[in-house]
């Protein structure tokens, strides 16, 4: 249903839009789709429309959609299947990636304590095959971060980031914010030239490259 509302003109005005489910009939869907999988196993999209239709009837709380997703990065890495995805040349190994870290992105979006419990146990569970991955090492740095507030377990994940990819700008940029939150003008005068260095972008350079002047001039 969808609350509806008129402006002053008499316009409507649709403010929300509340998906509900029947129960029984979601059940039924979810066997459907099981039994599909069983039959074609190495259909990725299959499995992806099954985590979508778990996120759509969790919403915020994804519970059973972490625990499928969970499954589906184990089966992937100890099976190694050939996948299949219609429409999609290639569904290798970065396919894969991208899109879990898709997932990862809209968990850590909904921004309840659920959701962000998820987008860390799905980074952790992606690390535990694939420990150098820049991606999910970036993804724990922000959770700390943003989340847990823990500066020294963020900063300990940046910089396993830069040791792999020294020109990661999204270590680099996060690295910046922890020292300044921190008002660690050291930490922050060690990270700036990465950025003037790295960046593509003109503005951000000249605003990081005046940053780092004012911080020599201010000693």
């Amino acid at each position: 249903p969808v609350l509806t509302l008129k402006d002053t003109t008499g316009n409507d005005i649709n403010y929300f839009q509340v998906i509900s489910y029947d129960d029984e009939l979601f059940g039924q869907a979810q066997k459907a789709i099981d039994k599909a999988i069983q039959v074609a196993p190495d259909r990725l999209d299959l499995r992806f429309l099954k985590t979508a239709s778990l996120i759509g009837y969790e919403n915020e709380s994804p519970d059973m959609a972490l625990s499928s997703l969970k499954g589906l990065v184990d089966y992937n890495f100890t099976r190694h299947p050939k996948w299949e995805y219609p429409g999609v040349e290639k569904a290798d190994d970065e396919f894969f990636t991208s899109a879990i870290q898709e997932y990862c992105y809209l968990f850590f979006k909904y921004g309840t304590p659920t959701s962000f419990e998820a987008f860390r146990q799905l980074s952790e569970k992606m690390l535990s095959y694939r420990p150098s991955d820049v991606l999910f090492l970036d993804n724990l740095g922000s959770y700390y971060l943003v989340v847990a507030k823990n500066s020294k377990t963020a900063l300990k994940y940046y910089n396993k980031v830069l040791k792999i990819k020294p020109d990661d700008m999204t270590a680099i940029k996060n690295l910046i914010i922890l020292a300044r939150n921190a008002k660690d003008v050291k930490l922050e005068k060690k990270y700036l030239p990465m950025m003037i260095r790295y960046t593509e972008d003109s503005a951000t350079k000249m605003s990081a490259e005046k940053r780092l002047e004012f911080l020599e001039n201010s000693r």
